[in-house]
């Protein structure tokens, strides 16, 4: 297990390097000066542009530019052009809020998804069947933002029940379950919106493939009870895609916190990878874009250590 781990972190390194490289090239070659997110363009003729193009290595070749920025993200010295402050600091901010959202919602609709796939598995095309199976798949199809503005409209405009904005109450700084959970019941819901029809229809079409296999049968056969049969022999193989599913959603919630954080006005790393764009803050595009390539290998690397504690047969090497 350790040989594998320290492999898959290895392989990592190059795929790191490449997207921050490729990240970049792109931001380099999007129109326009980052020197306009240092100084206001209605004061760029009061201070000497040049100094403070060679201050923040802007005046640098392309290549001694990437390892300036790169030399900083490390260290934690490189700091955003726009907000004066190190890019790691701001990351350290908003990440937990993003995090927090994201893995509440990633955790919801696992259970719920899983529990009303395995259910509905066990009555093949009836009622529940049918009606879940038509409800994800309005899930699926709803855009996120959608979902966000129904909930705004009904929760907050006509029953005025929640928060449309932010992550804790006006005035408030410190973090505490009663003023953060009001805040995030919509954000949750709208991104469960589109991860729980996932969740459902791979459980469900997972577990009628693994009832109809043979071993299944052959449990039944020898007696054991069905209750027995369909939770220790069929619904333990039956989750294995899922746990797939659950590593490669992941970008989907890191995708899905850029919307869902600018609609809600969440000040999550979602919303300050948006305004580090519109910016070209090239320290934050790069770092934000980083700590997402990371937490992505991450996830995946998570999932298949998980599929090797769940499936025996599966050896990491």
């Amino acid at each position: 297990m350790a040989k594998f781990i320290t492999r898959r972190v290895l392989q990592a390194i190059p795929i790191l390097i490449g997207i921050s490289l490729l990240v970049f090239l792109m931001v380099k070659l999007v129109p326009g000066d980052p020197i306009n997110a240092i100084v206001p363009p209605e004061k760029q003729s009061l201070v000497d542009l040049a100094a403070i193009r060679h201050q923040y290595g802007l005046d640098k070749p392309f290549l001694e530019q990437y390892l300036f920025m790169m030399k900083g993200i490390f260290t934690g010295s490189l700091v955003s052009f726009s907000q004066r402050v190190p890019a790691m600091t701001m990351i350290a901010r908003t990440l937990p809020v993003t995090a927090l959202l994201g893995v509440t919602s990633l955790i919801i609709s696992l259970i719920l998804g899983v529990a009303l796939g395995a259910f509905v598995s066990r009555r093949p095309f009836g009622p529940a069947d049918q009606t879940f199976s038509v409800l994800s798949l309005g899930g699926l199809s709803m855009p996120t933002f959608v979902s966000a503005l129904i909930l705004i409209y009904f929760l907050t405009e006509k029953l005025r029940l929640l928060p449309a904005s932010g992550i804790l109450p006006p005035g408030v700084q410190a973090w505490s379950l009663g003023g953060i959970l009001p805040h995030m019941v919509m954000p949750v819901l709208t991104m469960s919106f589109g991860l729980l029809p996932e969740f459902y229809r791979f459980t469900r079409s997972s577990m009628f493939e693994v009832l109809s296999e043979d071993y299944v049968r052959t449990a039944r056969a020898k007696g054991l009870a069905e209750r027995t049969v369909f939770l220790v022999h069929a619904l333990r193989n039956g989750l294995l895609p899922v746990l797939t599913m659950f590593g490669l959603n992941i970008p989907y919630v890191l995708g899905g916190s850029v919307v869902l954080e600018s609609v809600f006005a969440i000040p999550g790393m979602g919303r300050l990878a948006i305004t580090a764009a519109m910016a070209r803050d090239y320290p934050l595009i790069i770092t934000t874009n980083l700590i997402a390539a990371v937490l992505v290998i991450g996830s995946n690397l998570l999932t298949d250590i998980l599929y090797g504690v769940a499936d025996p047969r599966v050896k990491l090497h």
